[in-house]
């Protein structure tokens, strides 16, 4: 459904992206705020891009199992 969603929609509501990410508007809202997830005004609303929401996903994705060290 998630996936739908993104391939679908030209703009996402701030509600749509706080529920994909499973976090509180707030929270988006903040991370609008620092640039770490994109997004248009348009009057009072924010609106976002899907891709920018997976590119976020991607970005903030963990692997299991492995670790982390500078080479």
């Amino acid at each position: 459904m998630a996936l739908d969603l993104l391939e679908r929609k030209t703009l996402m509501t701030l509600q749509e992206v706080s529920d994909l990410l499973r976090v509180s508007q707030s929270t988006v809202k903040k991370k609008s705020a620092r640039g770490e997830i994109p997004s248009v005004k348009i009057g009072r609303a924010r609106r976002f891009r899907p891709e920018d929401v997976y590119r976020y996903i991607s970005a903030n994705t963990r692997q299991s199992g492995g670790t982390h060290d500078a080479a």
